[in-house]
């Protein structure tokens, strides 16, 4: 399962890089790249490798933070739960 896993963000990974180059209308064959990129082209590629994934992060820690708390009386009842399940 984990090389599955693997394998499915490596290809997700690659599908974002290959829709940003796109959209910032970059290509491999750009000969005097520095002459060529648009400062918008530049721009778009920053946002997207740094701005997007800061803004996903952020609110990946808030829906984590407010679905799964974890305070002293949830762990005393996940703990009964495991002794439970163990002495039976």
């Amino acid at each position: 399962m984990q090389t599955f896993v693997v394998k499915l963000a490596s290809g997700l990974a690659a599908l974002v890089a290959s829709v940003c180059l796109q959209l910032c209308n970059l290509s491999d064959n750009m000969e005097g790249l520095a002459e060529k990129v648009s400062t918008s082209s530049v721009l778009g590629l920053r946002m997207t490798m740094t701005v997007i994934p800061v803004i996903g992060l952020v609110m990946a820690v808030f829906y984590f933070k407010n679905k799964y708390i974890l305070n002293e009386e949830k762990l005393e009842e996940i703990c009964k739960k495991i002794k439970n399940k163990s002495g039976e």
